[in-house]
């Protein structure tokens, strides 16, 4: 059991699963991209072997209730296995595993400023899962091969500054809340994607502009530096439209002009104020060509 806005890594993993012969149940999210938690209970059957859900939306920055699933799932039966894809949450956003009902959270370095390829997962028991890579001891005999130590090395210094990223929410919140207000002012038939209060974290915000091409605004930014992408940033590149905000009911205009802002505790008022005045500028342009 997975959703349908979940990030392509779970997806095109699922259709893989198809293919071998399991069953994989879908379940849709609201409007704002949120699932409800009801969906989970009604839908495990007695052969259900796992759940996954993500934790934090990488287009949209919406929360998933993962709290009240984990319970509905350890609540239901013995067995099933809870994964929760954590990328997007790593650093962003506090949580306890260990006194959680997740039995497994992915997470990745370079969404805490660490080296990119490097990632973790965290396994309540280990037990659950067959070896990844056969063929050596390595990684607790999960992945055989020698590791990464750089990249391991890199995870682990970057890990120490969480704590820090986690106290500068608010700042970042307060980023992101007036680079919208700034756009809403200057421009007009802009809608936000997702929720706009707690249910979203402070680092992620995605706005469609009717009748602008998402892609062309990309690219006629990235002439003053301003570096924003189409949905997913690692399919920034993609011309198709977003199945995370087509999961949300988003119609196609608003689909084709949807683009994602993601900020951080590196970026400044100043940054965006500037930002905020040159994507107002691009999209007027783009608007009256």
């Amino acid at each position: 059991i997975t959703t349908a806005a979940e990030h392509p890594s779970i997806l095109q993993s699922c259709m893989a699963l198809e293919d071998l012969g399991f069953e994989i149940t879908y379940l849709p999210v609201d409007s704002l991209g949120i699932l409800d938690p009801w969906e989970i209970k009604e839908n495990i059957h007695e052969d259900t072997i796992m759940v996954s859900v993500m934790h934090v939306n990488n287009e949209t920055g919406a929360i998933q209730p993962i709290g009240e699933i984990a319970e509905i799932v350890k609540g239901n039966r013995e067995g099933i296995v809870f994964h929760v894809d954590g990328i997007q949450s790593l650093g962003k956003i506090p949580i306890n595993l260990k006194q959680s009902n997740i039995d497994l959270f992915s997470m990745s370095a370079h969404k805490i400023f660490g080296p990119k390829g490097v990632g973790a997962i965290y396994i309540r028991d280990k037990n659950m899962i067959e070896a990844f890579l056969r063929g050596g001891d390595q990684e607790g005999g999960l992945r055989a091969g020698t590791e990464n130590v750089p990249g391991i090395a890199g995870f682990g210094a970057a890990a120490k500054f969480v704590p820090q990223y986690l106290k500068e929410r608010e700042a970042i919140s307060s980023l992101k809340k007036h680079l919208v207000q700034e756009i809403m002012t200057g421009v007009g038939n802009v809608q936000i994607n997702g929720p706009q209060d707690e249910k979203a974290v402070p680092h992620i915000v995605n706005l469609s502009f009717a009748g602008v091409k998402a892609e062309v605004l990309v690219h006629y930014l990235e002439q003053w530096s301003i570096y924003i992408s189409t949905g997913s940033a690692c399919h920034s590149r993609r011309v198709q439209s977003s199945h995370v905000l087509e999961a949300m009911g988003l119609e196609q205009n608003m689909t084709e002009g949807a683009v994602r802002i993601s900020f951080s505790h590196f970026n400044t008022r100043a940054q965006v104020e500037f930002a905020a005045k040159k994507i107002i500028e691009a999209v007027k342009d783009l608007r009256s060509l």
